[in-house]
């Protein structure tokens, strides 16, 4: 429990001794000090490393998939590009380590501390992140496919070119807290659009001089369409929820024509409640629009 923290006396290990008693058959290394060992591109499937001290190990490449890693201090690890399909992190502290193209499918992660660690393009594909600490990540283009991360926390993270959809949009999400909801700049991408934030230019018919909105554009043969996410704080600093609005671009005249401006639930008469919900409900209601004039067609 923690021996690594609390001051317990662990038992030294070098990567030899550990990579020939594994050869052997060998798979229980719990409560070990493995620290700054080199143990790159190496196969170490359903190996039990819990509870030990990895502080700065290089698991560059390696097989580490089905292993027992939780509780374990990984604090500036080298973990990229390695196979960590269906390990199992929980309570595991990767402070500062880097993950960049490793693959974390069907990984448990649950309370584990990524805050500044390096994630980018990792997959996170069906990932159990309840109460993950993920705070000022790197994670540019990392795969949250199906991600639980109930009660997570990824302010300050980037997510840029980051995939969510399937995660964020369901109740898998409750909880979560996100930079992104008006906190910075980003960019999120779905399977249909790709959503700018905008936090440069005000909206001048509102009197507000920074507006957090987040903008996205579809074209195709259905035509060009606009699309804006805001809060309705913008309209009424005592309104809650987030609004969108849709409009067609005109061709060849460039004319703006609004085509549909609401957001609002009126079975819980309420709005959005948040910004990616908001996206999700403009994505639904631009489908509708294009099914109808391609019918017409």
């Amino acid at each position: 429990m923690l021996n690594w923290l609390i001051g317990d006396k662990m038992k030294k290990l070098t990567a030899d001794d550990l990579l020939r008693r594994y050869a052997k058959g060998e798979r229980n290394f719990k409560n070990i000090d493995l620290s700054h060992e080199k143990l790159s591109n190496k196969n170490l499937n359903g190996i039990d490393l819990g509870n030990s001290n990895l502080k700065g190990v290089d698991f560059r490449g390696s097989n580490l998939s089905e292993a027992l890693l939780d509780d374990t201090l990984l604090v500036g690890a080298d973990l990229s590009n390695a196979n960590l399909i269906g390990a199992n992190l929980d309570g595991a502290i990767l402070i500062r380590a880097n993950l960049s193209n490793a693959d974390l499918t069907n990984a448990h992660l649950v309370a584990t501390r990524l805050n500044n660690a390096i994630a980018r393009y990792t997959k996170f594909v069906n990932a159990d992140l309840y109460v993950a600490d993920l705070k000022n990540a790197d994670l540019e283009s990392a795969d949250f496919s199906g991600a639980d991360f109930h009660h997570a926390d990824f302010r300050g993270a980037n997510l840029n070119h980051a995939y969510i959809d399937n995660s964020v949009d369901n109740d898998y999400s409750e909880g979560a807290k996100f930079t992104y909801e008006g906190e910075g700049d980003g960019l999120i991408k779905t399977k249909k659009l790709e959503w700018h934030e905008n936090t440069e230019g005000g909206w001048v018919d509102t009197g507000v001089d920074k507006a957090y909105v987040w903008e996205a554009t579809y074209t195709g043969k259905e035509g060009r369409f606009n699309l804006i996410v805001f809060p309705m704080s913008l309209i009424d600093k005592n309104e809650e929820g987030w609004e969108y609005r849709i409009d067609e671009v005109i061709q060849p005249s460039g004319k703006v024509r609004e085509q549909y401006d609401s957001a609002f639930d009126s079975t819980n008469k309420s709005y959005a409640p948040t910004a990616k919900v908001a996206m999700k409900w403009a994505e639904a209601t631009l489908e509708d629009m294009l099914e109808k004039r391609r019918a017409k067609r």
